[in-house]
């Protein structure tokens, strides 16, 4: 609530609204300097708010009948408060936008008018499905039975023994952090996932409990226990709103950190658990519990971006209640005034220091909120159905973007009279319109797509037989010329057979010529010179077998590859790929490019390759563009599981690529030699196009591909 502001403006002759008579206002905390505070408790919405003296002040002064200016004079008359029109002004419009106000109404039609505002259950599962409560039962009774069982765990004695507990496990995780990093990552399995849910469960059981027998303890009806569903994850919630009662906030602290105090308990002696147990079951349930708690201590209920522990641990740490509603008022009103120029009174006087923090939570509230909400969409879409991850995607944009906005623009407008064009909004407006035109001014811009060198022409160097390798005559990189030998084999059973047919040959010709002297043996001549004609076309063939032994170069180039396991003396089978020769100056690059590009670049375009160290750069031009998509990635240098720019996933030993990619084909020329299996970017001049464009065409081209339409 604004303290007393400089400066007058026109008020309507208007009757203002009063507050709600079913609304209370409750005795509350005192602030950090000592001033009183209140409760107003909404009962329609089970809420309550936080109001100061001065607010407070207002809404007792505040009678039916009443005009901006008769309600500014009776403050003044009836109190030392000093507010000026336009705080007042702002102070009840914010109460209206809350719905306290009765606006010549009462509760129940305000209770009336929420149901008919109710969309049905698809529309509240839009706005509610990160967090969705269903009350189960009412556990104060239960509680207030056995409370006198747990009251030992409340003690002193008690408390400090979880201090030394969660010290000792705090070293404990710090000194082996990196070590359990790496064994969290094997549960990354249906079978861990399964088994990390159900750890959550039950240490959620022990959290909520811990939230609900210290409410007890200090006198709060608990009125519900039930489950939340996280992300459609079920967990268990207790209701403890009537915590707001307590005027003592190291109560309301105790109360808000009781359920993070039981896990982080949990955490530590779970951990120890772990250290202490052999690989096994035991230690494996020592640590699904030790890192469920961790994680979701530190990261979900310590975080006071969301509304659970965190948020109202800093709520009282800061003495300030409301922080969300109030910290984004300020901020609304900051920026209100630094931006559009609107000068209103503070939504409530702070200091510097306040102000700053207000600034700050909001700012990393709101990140936090898009991040997550767009974080669920993306895992959505990677894991699940990638039509709903897109659906979810941009109805988050929706809510959290365009929605706030649109509310901020009828809140601006219903205090248009204090709207004026002065400097700052002009210069606001100058800010928005250069971006706006940034983004949609069509530009040439260079383009850069994945690729890999490969041979335009290559000879595989296959061994034609088994054998025995007797010679290598080259290594990698090195230059051959057409008809340079390779490598040679030895094949025994050739050499052996070889010797028997010569042997064979030389006995068959002995036969011959002394059956051209002996008249009884002329008869068989003729099948003796048939005989030997089968040897020695036998012969000529193991001959021609013996001479392909050893493999040569069939182009000039270069030995991009070669197997330098292979060794004089090892034995290698038919058709094994021992090396690969590429021309030395004529060679492709193989680029990948995504759908919503491919209209950018055409067939015989010039571009440049880089290698990824740019040691390397190759002018060319594109040969070839794919016509589909491609499928399965081939070059796994390329791949993002080793470091590179496609994104895929593994599908056994292969790799399929998770985006629409089609690929380019590119002829370059260079001074010889030329390095095969490079990898690096082509470097394209694009078509003019504006970014927002390209970021239309992108996403078109993922909704239709992936919703089949």
């Amino acid at each position: 609530m604004p303290i007393q502001t400089q400066g007058n403006s026109e008020q309507q002759k208007k009757i203002l609204p009063t507050l709600r008579q079913d609304i209370q206002i409750l005795p509350g905390p005192s602030d950090p300097d000592g001033s009183p505070t209140f409760n107003l408790y909404d009962p329609i919405r089970s809420s309550y708010f936080k109001i100061s003296w001065a607010e407070a002040i207002i809404f007792e002064n505040l009678k039916p009948n009443m005009v901006i200016t008769d309600l500014a004079k009776t403050i003044k008359k009836k109190s030392t408060l000093q507010v000026s029109e336009e705080g007042l002004q702002g102070f009840l419009l914010d109460a209206e936008r809350l719905g306290l106000m009765s606006v010549g109404r009462e509760s129940e039609e305000f209770t009336k008018e929420a149901e008919a505002r109710k969309s049905g259950w698809l529309m509240w599962i839009i706005m509610h499905y990160l967090y969705i409560q269903i009350p189960l039962f009412h556990p104060d009774k239960f509680l207030g039975q056995t409370l006198k069982y747990v009251k030992p765990l409340f003690s002193k004695t008690a408390l400090a023994v979880y201090s030394l507990i969660l010290f000792s496990g705090l070293v404990l995780l710090t000194s082996r952090f990196f070590e359990f990093l790496n064994t969290f990552t094997y549960f990354f399995t249906p079978q861990g996932i399964a088994a990390f849910a159900v750890g959550i469960s039950l240490v959620k059981v022990i959290h909520e409990f811990s939230h609900a027998y210290i409410a007890k303890y200090f006198g709060i009806n608990v009125r519900t226990m039930g489950v939340a569903l996280i992300v459609f994850w079920p967990v268990l919630y207790t209701d403890v709103t009537d915590s707001w009662k307590l005027k003592s906030r190291l109560q309301r602290f105790a109360i808000s950190f009781a359920g993070i105090a039981a896990e982080l308990v949990i955490a530590s002696l779970s951990t120890w658990g772990w250290v202490l147990t052999d690989p096994g079951i035991l230690n494996s349930i020592f640590f699904i519990i030790a890192s469920v708690t961790w994680i979701s201590t530190l990261v979900v209920n310590l975080n006071p971006s969301m509304r659970f522990d965190g948020y109202y641990l800093l709520c009282d740490l800061w003495g300030v209640d409301n922080l969300q509603w109030r910290a984004f008022a300020h901020t609304r009103w900051f920026y209100r005034k630094w931006l559009l120029g609107i000068d209103m009174p503070m939504p409530e006087p702070v200091s510097p220091k306040r102000e700053a923090g207000f600034l700050i939570y909001s700012l990393v509230t709101w990140v936090w909120r898009l991040s997550l909400y767009l974080f669920v969409a993306v895992f959505v879409y990677y894991k699940f159905t990638k039509t709903l991850g897109i659906l979810l995607f941009l109805l988050e944009i929706g809510i959290f973007i365009f929605w706030p906005l649109i509310s901020e623009v009828q809140q601006v407008w219903k205090i248009k009279e204090l709207f004026t064009l002065n400097k700052r909004v002009m210069t606001t407006l100058g800010i928005i319109a250069l971006t706006i035109l940034m983004f949609s001014i069509p530009y040439s811009h260079e383009l850069q797509f994945a690729s890999v060198t490969v041979p335009r022409d290559e000879q595989i160097v296959y061994t034609p037989y088994p054998g025995v390798v007797s010679k290598i005559y080259v290594k990698r990189d090195q230059s051959v010329l057409k008809g340079d030998p390779i490598i040679t084999l030895n094949n025994k059973e050739v050499e052996n057979k070889l010797k028997v047919l010569d042997t064979e040959i030389e006995i068959k010709n002995r036969e011959i010529r002394y059956a051209q002297i002996e008249r009884l043996e002329r008869a068989n001549l003729f099948s003796k010179q048939a005989e030997l004609k089968t040897l020695e076309s036998e012969r000529k063939a193991l001959d021609v077998m013996q001479n392909r032994m050893t493999v040569y170069s069939n182009l000039d180039g270069i030995v991009y590859f070669l197997d330098d396991q292979v060794i004089v003396g090892q034995t290698l089978n038919k058709d094994y790929p021992f090396a690969k020769i590429s021309p030395l100056n004529a060679a492709s690059v193989i680029a990948f490019v995504p759908e919503s590009d491919l209209n950018l670049i055409e067939q015989g375009q010039e571009v440049s390759f880089y290698s990824k160290d740019y040691n390397y750069k190759y002018e060319g031009r594109i040969r070839s563009i794919g016509t589909s998509s491609e499928t399965y990635l081939n070059f796994p240098q390329l791949s993002s599981v080793h470091h590179g720019d496609l994104p895929v996933k593994e599908e056994g030993d292969k790799l399929i690529l998770v985006e629409s990619f089609y690929p380019v084909v590119v002829d370059v020329s260079a001074k010889p030699p030329f390095k095969i299996g490079l990898t690096g970017y082509i470097e394209v001049k694009g078509k003019p196009r504006s970014s927002l464009s390209k970021f239309y065409q992108h996403f078109k081209s993922i909704f239709f591909r992936e919703s089949a339409l």
